[in-house]
């Protein structure tokens, strides 16, 4: 879409989609072939502004939705780039090793270090990577400069550690706060990326519930010449599965058991003065058992009823059970 409208379009365009997606995967808890991704990019920024918008949208999304606790890993895939040069792999082989080092969470270093030597790594690349994930301790300074210097070996660039700590600043100021955490071995799969990349961690769970990167080789592919982009994106479903109702809400939660004569624009009045007050509200005709109605709706989780006849002005709330 940018490459084809990038004439009409400002110079920094900020998009949003919310779409599904599908992928080859297994399915498993939090993990689906096919699901809903909400995304949000900005092309044209080549700045570390572009990955601080998108990074606090998106904690600002999970504060909103009461998910407390999340952080985001981040790292540069041209910081992992970097990092494979100082360990001698050749530039051929970093692809394939990346693949590698995407899988240390599920098969530790000393699986990492198996699957390099069956790929043909030279000995002395592998051994000087698994001793360093070995020594590897999460950080506990501040995220910044120190903390980015600490987890890398010398030779990294400045400018990659100039843009990620550009990025932690914009952050917390912009949130009081920046809850990230640098993974020099965070890698996302994806090989458009060609820089940031990162996700989000939350206590709750093992995955992530959503990630991104810049990807700034992309757009150029459709125009003949790079355009910076940037984008973040929250899987749907993921989030569905962490998202608690209030307590405060569930204490409002409203079965209105109604008579067959009540006319349906009465019923839905008194439903959207409850709804606008709070309440889920669930509408059901009066039945000759009463209680099995009222026992199934305690059973879904409703925690009040009302009775309603033709013409009634006010409802008398009582609990259930």
């Amino acid at each position: 879409f940018y490459a084809s409208h990038r004439g009409e379009l400002s110079g920094v365009f900020r998009a949003v989609q919310i779409a599904p997606v599908w992928r080859a995967e297994r399915p498993q808890k939090g993990r689906y072939r096919q699901f809903m991704q909400c995304d949000i990019d900005i092309m044209g920024d080549a700045s570390s502004r572009a990955e601080a918008e998108l990074i606090s949208a998106t904690l600002d999304v999970l504060d909103a939705l009461g998910l407390s606790g999340a952080s985001v890993r981040i790292n540069d895939r041209r910081a992992l780039d970097a990092l494979l040069d100082v360990f001698g792999f050749p530039e051929a082989d970093r692809p394939g090793v990346l693949i590698t080092i995407d899988k240390l969470d599920k098969i530790g270093p000393s699986g990492v270090a198996a699957e390099l030597r069956e790929r043909g790594s030279a000995a002395s690349s592998v051994d000087a990577l698994e001793a360093f994930i070995a020594g590897f301790e999460k950080p506990t300074d501040p995220f910044g400069a120190a903390q980015i210097r600490a987890l890398l070996p010398a030779g990294i660039p400045d400018e990659i550690v100039e843009h990620l700590v550009g990025i932690g600043e914009a952050v917390s100021a912009a949130r009081g706060g920046a809850p990230l955490e640098f993974d020099p071995f965070l890698v996302r799969g994806m090989g458009y990326y060609t820089g940031t990349i990162f996700e989000i961690a939350h206590p709750d769970v093992s995955y992530s519930l959503g990630g991104g990167g810049r990807y700034d080789g992309m757009i150029g592919r459709f125009l003949g010449q790079d355009v910076p982009a940037v984008g973040f994106s929250i899987g749907f479903e993921r989030i569905v599965d962490l998202v608690q109702i209030a307590d405060d809400a569930q204490s409002r939660s409203v079965v209105l058991v109604h008579d067959k004569d009540v006319p349906v624009a009465e019923l839905l009045a008194h439903k959207a003065r409850l709804v606008a007050d709070g309440a889920r509200v669930r509408l059901e005709q009066r039945p000759r058992n009463l209680k099995g109605v009222l026992d199934r709706a305690e059973s879904d989780g409703y925690t009040s009823f009302a009775t309603m006849s033709a013409g009634q002005d006010e409802l008398e709330i009582k609990p259930l059970g």
